[in-house]
């Protein structure tokens, strides 16, 4: 007799939550790694801005020039700040995520270690039944030699 799990439903259910909880960590994972690029990008951008600032110093500004450079740093600072931020949140967001993903992980295993068990005990009922089988037949043969 084939086994089966009363609550294979549930379980399936708990799989599917688990895989819905895993794709929304490894989104929030792929924002934070563009934001991150982000973030590598302005950096980048920075240097480059301040070597030019430095070669065009040397060439001689314009006070207009210089205004500009001045204006293009806050601009690049307010968008540091805006970057930081937002990874700062997306990072309390995979941190929440996590402990979601772990509570549905627990709850898969959970049903999932229940089904074995179950699984064994069928097993083990059934070996039982046909030892039993077999010692009865074993007994009955030996009975109808003895009487035959």
């Amino acid at each position: 007799m084939a086994f089966h799990f009363p609550l294979e439903t549930v379980l399936n259910l708990r799989r599917s939550q688990e895989r819905l909880e895993q794709n929304r960590l490894a989104a929030l994972n792929r924002q934070f790694m563009d934001l991150a690029r982000q973030l590598e990008v302005l950096e980048l951008e920075k240097v480059a801005a301040r070597e030019r600032l430095r070669k065009e110093l040397g060439e001689g500004l314009s006070g207009a020039e210089i205004g500009f450079h001045t204006l293009w740093e806050e601009a690049w600072k307010q968008r540091q700040i805006l970057l930081t931020r937002r990874m700062a949140e997306l990072e309390q967001r995979r941190r929440v995520q996590r402990e979601v993903l772990d509570r549905a992980r627990q709850g898969r295993e959970i049903l999932e270690n229940l089904s074995s068990r179950q699984r064994l005990l069928a097993l083990q009922t059934q070996a039982r039944r046909e030892q039993q089988q077999s010692d009865e037949l074993f007994l009955l043969s030996r009975y109808v030699k003895r009487e035959g």
